[in-house]
């Protein structure tokens, strides 16, 4: 047989044995393949084709097809062995096939994560050539994995046991294992770890346990010394941790989120020793790592109310800062030594001292606190106000007064303002050392308001005291020599008191002293002397107010309407002459002017009239006896008058004359009589007949009667003249 490829068919079916290159290959049919863990064995035959006998064989040869392998440890983990690039793999359950690339095909790490033993390894040989992928596929079985091992973590000593070689361990959440080999990391950090027991062969990993490894966190704590709470715990401190003021020898457990410390722990902190905190330590965890607060000592500063150096902070720096309000609230020093404003001094109390402190600056924590203890002042002083002698007892050099109630503080001596006046001072014992200055004693001194008053002497109410005149208040008329007591509001001068008035000496008027205080001052009414007018009814001046000046106003009326003087010896109506009575007079004053109280008022006496004259009359004579020159008639019922001078009206007429005695001087007319003179009117009489009696009679009819006369039967005509 020579070289080359010759085909040669076998049993007439598509078998077909290729020999080329000095070599016999065989190609396995369309739908046939070779199945996998599998030896063959072959030979050729060779036949006559002529006869068909005499067939010759070679020698048997075999062939072993080798099954796929997996393990998942060894040199050849993680890989498909006995797989060629003509196969192809499934890790599915052979729902997806992936081509073998290479020989022995190695599987990726996630594809090995991806092996289970539910969906096995499935490797089958490819389609190829119009040849179908081989059916069934060989199966690699994957066996389930054990259980979690029995590792434990000791959070205390950081270790673990229970770990050996057949295990491994993931730092990062399974995303990548190491095997095991007294490895593993540093377990005294927040770490947590993954332990499981390493797959071997075809049996997967076992499942994992997690070991938690947990450092705490070191604490943030500050320490603040000022106000409410200046002696809290802040920043997240809470129960779970534990302090120590001795440099951690021992430490005491926080009993309460942000506790305060107490004064006992305050009073044994060493600035020098620092403040220590931590989180305790639990059954699993250690305790965290140790956050140190310095502790900065507090200031030394003084102070004093009294002396030098009063009220200055000495030896306070800039640095500092201060409370008076027992650390509520700090102000900052502005400058070495500072002086507190009054206002600050005023505003201390002895429960509230003053807290100093070195404030906080940068990372340092401010410094522990100094207290300097204020102390509370004594009892008001035992001081007296005489409010008469306008004096002050008990007060001495040990205390200070304030006449604007209590803004400002004066140190007393002997220089007491003005006591003389209205003023209230508060007195107490000035403020010495680090004790404060006492309560104090308000004493009032008050002179009464001069009082505003009025006399009006007009009128029904002419001698009234006005404006506010009352029961506390006295009055003089003799330049304050005594004094009366005003004994009603408003209270009205009788004549007896209005008679003594002296215009020259005024009239005073004050608040009257009381046991406590002093007088008021005087107010002054000045007193107008009354006018001097005079009035006659009769004479040359008769009517007139002779003396009166367009100044003046008088009344007719008893004082109770007054008419303004309209010029200078003013002529008195004859209507205003007849208002006049004997018990209403003439008043006559100075009028008011701006500021000036009205005069005093001048009383004309008005004399009351004699009685009517004894005057008659004679209707038959028409005369009238009894008057004579001192008398006046009037004959229109009174509204005129007539001096009587033998000028009588003719008295044989229808007449009435009232006839009195005509005033004189300041005394009025006197009582009126009327006489009447009456002539008797002219009759009218008529005469008729009276036809219906047998004999004709006159009838003569007058005013007073009726007469008959008889007469002849003729007409008569009378006429009476």
């Amino acid at each position: 047989m020579t070289s080359g490829t010759t085909e040669y068919d076998l049993d007439g079916t598509d078998d077909a044995l290729i020999y080329s290159n000095n070599q016999y290959s065989y190609e396995l049919p369309l739908g046939k393949h070779l199945d996998m863990g599998t030896t063959y064995y072959w030979r050729i035959a060779g036949y006559n084709t002529l006869n068909g006998v005499n067939a010759t064989f070679s020698e048997i040869r075999s062939i072993n097809v080798l099954a796929p392998e997996f393990s998942f440890d060894g040199n050849d983990g993680g890989k498909l062995i006995n797989t060629t690039t003509d196969m192809e793999y499934s890790l599915d359950g052979g729902s997806n096939y992936f081509p073998i690339t290479q020989a022995d095909q190695q599987l990726t790490t996630n594809e090995i994560e991806s092996i289970t033993s539910s969906e096995d390894i499935l490797v089958r040989m490819a389609a190829e050539g119009g040849n179908p992928a081989g059916t069934p596929p060989w199966t690699i079985d994957i066996l389930e994995g054990p259980v979690a091992p029995n590792v434990t973590a000791d959070g205390i000593l950081n270790t673990m046991s229970g770990i050996d070689a057949t295990m491994e361990f993931s730092s990062d959440g399974g995303t990548t294992w190491t095997a095991y080999d007294n490895n593993l990391p540093d377990l005294a950090t927040d770490i947590t770890l993954d332990v499981r027991v390493m797959a071997t062969g075809t049996t997967m990993a076992g499942s994992s346990v997690s070991l938690v490894y947990v450092v705490p966190a070191t604490p943030v704590v500050t320490l603040s010394f000022d106000g409410a709470d200046a002696n809290k715990v802040m920043g997240g401190s809470d129960t779970t941790m534990e302090y120590s003021i001795d440099a951690g020898v021992s430490y005491s457990d926080i009993s309460e989120d942000d506790m305060t410390l107490d004064a006992g722990v305050l009073s044994s902190i060493d600035p020098s020793e620092d403040f220590l905190i931590r989180v305790k330590e639990t059954g699993s965890e250690e305790a965290s790592a140790i956050a140190t607060i310095d502790i900065i000592a507090a200031p030394s500063v003084t102070f004093s109310f009294s002396g030098n150096d009063a009220d200055k902070l000495m030896g306070a720096l800039t640095t500092m800062s201060y409370s008076l309000d027992g650390g509520t609230t700090y102000n900052d020093v502005d400058s070495d030594d500072v002086l507190l404003s009054s206002e600050a001094i005023e505003s201390m109390s002895a429960s509230n001292d003053i807290h100093i402190k070195i404030k906080e600056a940068d990372n340092s924590e401010a410094s522990l606190v100094q207290i300097i203890d204020i102390a509370v002042g004594p009892a008001g002083p035992s001081v007296t106000a005489d409010g008469i002698l306008n004096t002050m007892s008990g007060i001495d050099a040990t205390m200070e007064f304030s006449s604007d109630g209590g803004t400002t503080w004066t140190a007393y001596d002997n220089n007491l303002p003005d006591l003389a006046t209205d003023i209230t001072l508060d007195v107490r014992v000035m403020a010495t050392g680090t004790t404060m200055a006492s309560s104090s004693v308000s004493l009032v001194y008050a002179v009464p308001a001069t009082p505003v008053v009025t006399l009006s002497f007009d009128g029904t109410d002419a001698n009234k005291v006005m404006g506010g005149s009352e029961t506390t208040m006295e009055y003089s008329i003799d330049a304050g020599v005594s004094y009366s007591d005003v004994s009603e509001d408003d209270m009205t001068l009788d004549a007896g008191v209005l008679s003594s008035i002296d215009p020259t000496k005024d009239l005073l008027i004050r608040v009257k002293e009381t046991g406590s205080e002093e007088a008021s001052a005087i107010a002054t009414i000045d007193i107008i002397a009354a006018p001097s007018v005079t009035f006659s009814f009769n004479g040359n001046d008769a009517d007139k107010l002779m003396g009166a000046l367009t100044t003046m106003s008088y009344s007719l009326d008893g004082g109770t309407t007054y008419n303004d003087v309209g010029s200078d010896d003013v002529l008195l109506s004859s209507s205003a002459i007849e208002s006049m009575t004997a018990s209403t007079d003439i008043h006559i004053k100075i009028k008011e002017v701006d500021n000036s109280e009205a005069s005093l008022v001048q009383i004309i006496d008005i004399a009351v009239g004699p009685a009517g004259p004894s005057v008659t009359a004679d209707g038959i004579l028409n005369t009238m006896s009894g008057i004579d020159a001192t008398m006046e008639f009037s004959s229109d019922g009174g509204t005129t008058w007539t001096a009587y001078d033998n000028n009588l009206p003719d008295l044989a007429t229808d007449i009435t004359l009232d006839v009195r005695v005509m005033a004189t001087g300041t005394t009025m007319a006197g009582s009126s009589i009327s006489l009447v003179y009456a002539v008797p009117a002219t009759p009218v009489v008529t005469l008729s007949l009276m036809e219906q009696m047998p004999t004709k009679f006159l009838v003569l009819t007058q005013p007073w009667n009726t007469v008959l006369i008889q007469v002849y039967p003729i007409v008569i005509s009378v006429k009476m003249i």
